[in-house]
């Protein structure tokens, strides 16, 4: 009974990816603007694993202009890193910071922030189980980089301008954390 309580164990933790101690399963890159807004959709949508809702990110599928993803699968657990870069007119730019300022998931709400990053952001998900939501704000080209990060240490996926300041010391300091989801996806 125990080798078959064991065996059911370690079966879960091979399927989940949480016991994979390999590499990853698989590896998948684009800049295909539609794939990688059919992702956000899945992830949206709960039929792709990201602990996120990826409500930072523009509903529209034109929104998606210029995108890239970079994702690693270990069995079924999926790993995130995504960037949106959208140029919008002044208008569109005032209105999509409105409604990143809006955004609120079972109560929690995003910030504003002026420090954490190399622009002015608004944050989803910061340092929060290795983990970052959140949008850069470019008032002088009137452009929005949308960026998550789920689960991946190694950030060089991710322009080394559109990272967190600090990157290094803020995986090693988790007084910093913070997510809208509160951990309930």
């Amino acid at each position: 009974m125990k080798n078959k309580i064991a065996f059911a164990c370690m079966l879960m933790l091979f399927l989940t990816g949480c016991g994979n101690i390999q590499d990853t399963d698989e590896i998948f890159e684009t800049s295909n603007q539609d794939e990688v807004y059919e992702i956000v959709s899945e992830i949206r949508n709960d039929e792709r694993e990201a602990h996120s809702e990826m409500l930072i990110f523009p509903e529209d599928e034109e929104d998606f202009e210029d995108a890239y993803l970079y994702e690693e699968n270990y069995g079924l657990s999926t790993a995130h890193q995504i960037v949106v870069e959208r140029k919008y007119d002044r208008e569109e730019f005032d209105s999509e910071i409105r409604r990143l300022l809006k955004l609120t998931y079972e109560g929690r709400h995003t910030y504003y922030t002026e420090n954490q990053f190399n622009f002015p952001a608004i944050v989803g998900v910061f340092s929060h189980s290795n983990c970052y939501e959140y949008a850069l704000l470019d008032n002088k080209k009137n452009q929005i980089v949308y960026v998550c990060n789920t689960f991946i240490d190694n950030m060089d996926f991710i322009k080394e301008d559109y990272r967190p300041i600090h990157l290094e010391e803020l995986n090693k300091d988790n007084t910093t954390d913070y997510s809208i989801y509160n951990c309930s996806k």
